[in-house]
């Protein structure tokens, strides 16, 4: 014997209102029976959120490097583009957080007629822990 949609929606939903606390999704002064409560406010908190480990984010910058080849005998200036994106990976206790980050980018250089592009490549391990 198959069970209903129906019954299934209203077990869904029973059980969704019993694990949300029943009476806290009430207005205050009420509760199942009808009866006004004895004054205390139902307190439903705010959840517990963890934060996602792994966080990605992406730059772009630009300026003007007034001696591109760091030279004093074959100075030249440029001006310049850099884009970067960033991986990184944070695990986190509450005394201690070890992070992998890892960059990935290059620099354009305008004015430079050899080899423009400049690669960026950086990879950190970051250990913190409070004593």
């Amino acid at each position: 014997m198959r069970p209903s949609i129906a019954s299934g929606r209203l077990l869904l939903l029973s059980g969704v209102f019993l694990m949300l606390g029943g009476s806290s999704l009430l207005a205050d002064g009420e509760s199942i029976g009808g009866s006004a409560d004895s004054g205390s406010k139902p307190d439903i908190g705010l959840g517990v959120f963890s934060r996602f480990p792994l966080k990605i984010s992406a730059s772009i910058q630009g300026g003007y490097d007034d001696n591109v080849n760091t030279s004093s005998m074959n100075k030249q200036d440029s001006w310049f583009t850099t884009a970067a994106l960033v991986i990184a990976y944070e695990l986190q206790s509450p005394r201690t957080t070890l992070t992998l980050a890892s960059s990935f980018g290059f620099t354009y250089y305008t004015d430079i007629d050899s080899n423009p592009f400049e690669p960026n490549l950086n990879l950190a391990l970051t250990l913190n822990h409070k004593v």
